[in-house]
């Protein structure tokens, strides 16, 4: 009897040792939350939270009882981010962090007002949107087929112009009286060739102009009726071509020496002035930037702006001269205030050599330039506010996120506003953004659909 009880003490130890109790736990303990900022704001305010310990995936926000989604825009270290749910009531919230078990909370007031709001879709694929002659009429594209739509803002109907058989998944731009779609393909800006593909709607044309080397910038002029090309295999030429006829140069504007690279930045309004953004003097990271302009009819009246900005690489200058649409892979920039006011997006350096974001806003009736700081988690291009006080940034598909900005004024908080989209970007692919001309009304592809935001004031 004795050996059977001596059997039995041993099985059960070690049944104890390898099977542990269902009661024991391996989940790490909850973060600790340290900080918020801001502390207070209204619905849909873009908390940031600062944390020691670690957030498990899966892990939500409880923001006063309601659930909000937690976001990693990465290389942030020990912070995550939430918004204020749209709804939510003025007062005080305790913020937490739930996972499989609750974090300590933290203090956030909830303020009063109105906010940039998603008001409608349009559900079409949709990649770009281009203004028109007609204040109530958009042109739409699509990359996915080469389609071009029209849009009414009235009664967002819409109906497919024509297929064009441009490929727009890089820079696109259609002429706002309808009629030329001009595209340079992502794939084509790393060779062997360098595309430029322009569609005729009236004649159903589509030509496809080859350069031997990097295509710099395409720039259409404002009366729709010359296109201008900048391509590195002629470095000193800007090539004119009177639409449609792109058979043949009209006219081959020499560029007065740089002292470095140049990007063909922008056209006046009248048609008159060439602008160009250059690189001078050191390397990376201590580049030097200035802008300057030339008269097309007469090379030699070029002017120097020497405008300082701080931007380790040359940038794309964007503007309501340009009608035109940025390159996937460099920073670029917006014209505001007049005519005065620039905003080119870049990277400023630190003392450690690491980069941040900053806007740059430059005035090119005093040639002075003063930098903005704007969060490094913003890798997309903001889309100035007609005024010139916000920018606006599609952060999807990393969040799903549309962020709005603060540009002027100390402070201010960062509005998120939430939405879902299945679409799935191709790489280098670009989304084309659009105000309305009062800035009441923002337009944003989301590549399944069209979001009409209504502002708010937020201009």
């Amino acid at each position: 009897m004795n050996g059977f009880w001596i059997k039995l003490f041993f099985i059960v130890v070690i049944v104890g040792v390898v099977f542990p109790g269902c009661g024991s736990s391996s989940y790490p303990p909850p973060p600790y939350l340290i900080s918020l900022s801001p502390s207070s704001g209204p619905p849909g305010t873009l908390v940031s939270i600062q944390f020691s310990g670690t957030v498990p995936a899966g892990s939500v926000a409880d923001i006063g009882g309601s659930r909000g989604m937690l976001y990693d825009f990465g290389y942030q270290g020990q912070t995550i981010y939430t918004v204020i749910p749209p709804g939510a009531q003025p007062g005080a919230v305790d913020i937490r962090v739930l996972s499989h078990s609750a974090s300590n909370s933290l203090n956030f007031s909830i303020t009063s007002g109105l906010i940039p709001s998603i008001a409608n879709t349009v559900d079409i694929p949709v990649t770009a949107i281009f203004k028109s002659t007609s204040s109530t009429l958009f042109y739409l594209y699509s990359f996915t087929s080469s389609d071009v739509f029209t849009l009414n803002s009235q009664d967002l109907t819409y109906a497919e112009q024509f297929s064009t058989g441009v490929d727009g998944d890089g820079r696109t731009f259609i002429t706002p009286d309808g009629r030329y779609v001009i595209g340079a393909p992502y794939t084509s800006w790393f060779g062997p060739n360098y595309l430029l593909d322009v569609y005729d709607s009236t004649n159903n044309a589509l030509v496809v102009i080859t350069f031997g080397n990097d295509l710099n910038n395409f720039i259409v002029s404002n009366d729709n009726k010359r296109l201008y090309v900048y391509s590195d295999d002629v470095p000193d030429i800007v090539r004119e071509y009177t639409l449609p006829d792109l058979n043949n140069i009209t006219n081959m504007i020499p560029v007065p020496p740089s002292p470095g690279p140049c990007i063909l930045s922008g056209i006046s309004s009248g048609d008159t002035m060439l602008y160009f953004y250059t690189t001078i003097d050191g390397d990376f990271p201590n580049y030097s930037n200035y802008m300057w302009a030339m008269n097309i009819t007469d090379p030699s009246l070029a002017m120097d702006f020497s405008i300082p900005v701080n931007e380790p690489a040359p940038v794309l200058i964007s503007s309501p001269w340009l009608n035109f649409e940025p390159t996937p892979y460099m920073n670029t920039a917006e014209q505001s205030g007049g005519g005065s006011k620039i905003y080119v997006q870049g990277t400023g350096y630190d003392a450690s050599n690491r980069g941040h974001n900053i806007l740059s806003v430059m005035n090119i009736t005093n040639e002075t330039s003063q930098n903005i700081g704007i969060p490094d988690y913003i890798n997309n291009k903001l889309e100035i506010s007609p005024g010139g006080h916000y920018g606006y940034v599609d952060m999807a598909p990393q969040a799903n996120l549309i962020l709005v900005v603060p540009l002027t004024g100390t402070g201010g908080q960062i509005i998120a506003l939430p939405y879902t989209s299945n679409f799935t970007p191709i790489y280098g692919s670009v989304f084309q953004a659009l105000f309305s001309q009062d800035g009441s009304v923002f337009y944003q592809p989301a590549g399944d659909r069209l979001l009409i935001i209504n502002t708010n004031g937020y201009n």
